[in-house]
Parts: C-alpha cells; sequence; structure tokens
C-alpha cells in the first residue's frame, strides 16, 4: 500500500505542477494577446502620424514656395519704389539745378545748344520749336 500511495502522492504533485505551469501559460498567452493588440495600435498610429507627416511636409514645402514668391514680388515692388523715387529726385531737384546753374547760357551767343542751329538752317515759314514742352525756366 505505501507504493501506491507514493505513486499516487506523485501523481498529485505532478498534477500540481502541470496545473501550474497551465495557469503559466494562459498568463503568458495573455500577455501575447495585449502584447499584440498594443504593436497592432502602435502600428496604425505609426502609419497615421507617417500621414500627417506627410501632408505636413507638402504644405511646409508650399508654405516656402509662397514665402520666397512674396520675398522676391515685395523686393520688386521696393525696387520699383525706390527707382520712382530717383526718377522724381533727379527730375525735380538734379534737373532743376542744373538749369538754374545754367541759366546764363541762354544769353551767351553761340551756346544755345542744337536747337537754335537747326532753327536757323530751317526756313522761317517751315520752324518748329524742338526744345521739349517741359523743359524748366523756358521762355
Amino acid at each position: 500500500m505505501k507504493a501506491t500511495n507514493d505513486v499516487t502522492e506523485a501523481f498529485r504533485r505532478t498534477a500540481n505542477l502541470m496545473q501550474q505551469e497551465l495557469e503559466r501559460s494562459v498568463l503568458t498567452q495573455q500577455m501575447f494577446d495585449d502584447s499584440s493588440r498594443t504593436l497592432t495600435v502602435t502600428s496604425d498610429l505609426y502609419s497615421t502620424f507617417t500621414g500627417l507627416l506627410n501632408t505636413s511636409k507638402t504644405l511646409v514645402t508650399a508654405l516656402e514656395k509662397s514665402d520666397y514668391l512674396d520675398r522676391l514680388l515685395i523686393i520688386s515692388s521696393l525696387i520699383l519704389f525706390l527707382s520712382v523715387v530717383a526718377y522724381i529726385l533727379k527730375r525735380r531737384i538734379v534737373d532743376r539745378g542744373i538749369a538754374l546753374a545754367f541759366w546764363w547760357v541762354k544769353y551767351v551767343p553761340g551756346l544755345q545748344g542744337g536747337a537754335a542751329r537747326v532753327r536757323h538752317a530751317v526756313p522761317v515759314d517751315q520752324r518748329v520749336d524742338v526744345a521739349p514742352a517741359d523743359m524748366p525756366y523756358r521762355e
């Protein structure tokens, strides 16, 4: 009987060990399932973020191009504005200053310029005024 009890006791220990291993296997399987779900969710989020990053890259590229064109337009406008200001200053200050500095030239014989020479070469009935209409201090 003692041998039977020893074998029965050994079977009980083996059954308990198998039960513990089975519980450990179930827990391990649940952990693997949870990890798989976490990896699936992480993969989905990664795919979403990849799409978002691609869209953001496209938008940033478009904004950089727009910024470049805006800067080019602003610089061109500034150059045009400064050119107009320089032209106005030239017409109002430099041209008038030169006209004022050389006002006396029209009173010196022989220094009246090409217009006077052309006038004398053309008969009186065919003369045309060749001096510009906007010449300052014209008489």
